[in-house]
């Protein structure tokens, strides 16, 4: 009796429906290392600017440490900026960030490079996105402003922040980079809008 042959059985494969238990535990772990990072942020922002309201000497040292190194950040980063130099007991000289891969921003543009193992600063950024049309009725609902291109459409706009990284200068290597001084900005500001200076003397 000739043997029968073998049907060969297929495995049904068992597509991923959403993520593990390990990915989900790294996310919540994430968020909340995120929430403990922002209530910290907060509470230090707090204490800085109660601290500088308080005592204008406070407020004249300030403005001459963040005058040059966070001379692009708003108010909030530059508070955030010393916090973190503070915690790491350095004097900051002056932040970047990395820079794009075809050197046009940052380090990158300067031809310096971060160093690697150096831990970035963090600073806020803006998200800038569309919002959707049901979005942008719950905020305007809400009292919020929204901004519309001219055929009414939600225009793109600043819908959060988010913490992205920035290096200062001791943290890179490369070519020499001279720190600009206060008067070197304002030349450099007037020079770029065209605004006649007065001569000295």
């Amino acid at each position: 009796m000739a043997a029968q042959p073998r049907t060969k059985q297929r495995k049904t494969s068992q597509r991923k429906t959403g993520p593990s238990k390990a990915e989900q535990s790294k996310a919540a772990q994430a968020a909340e290392e995120r929430n403990a990072l922002l209530d910290k942020i907060k509470a230090d922002f707090d204490e800085r600017l109660a601290t500088i309201a308080s005592d204008p000497r406070q407020w004249v040292t300030f403005i001459d440490q963040v005058a040059l190194f966070g001379a692009r950040y708003s108010l909030g980063n530059q508070l955030l900026l010393m916090m973190q130099a503070d915690e790491r007991g350095i004097t900051p000289q002056f932040f970047l960030p990395y820079g794009k891969k075809d050197r046009s921003t940052g380090w990158l543009k300067h031809n310096r490079q971060v160093r690697h193992g150096e831990t970035s600063f963090k600073v806020w950024a803006p998200i800038k996105r569309r919002p959707t049309e049901e979005q942008a009725a719950e905020w305007e609902a809400a009292g919020r402003k929204v901004r519309r291109d001219p055929d009414g459409r939600p225009a793109v706009q600043v819908v959060g922040f988010r913490l992205t990284p920035t290096f200062d200068l001791s943290q890179t290597d490369g070519e020499p980079f001279e720190v600009p001084t206060v008067a070197r900005l304002r030349r450099q500001r007037l020079s770029s809008a065209g605004v006649p200076q007065l001569l000295a003397g």
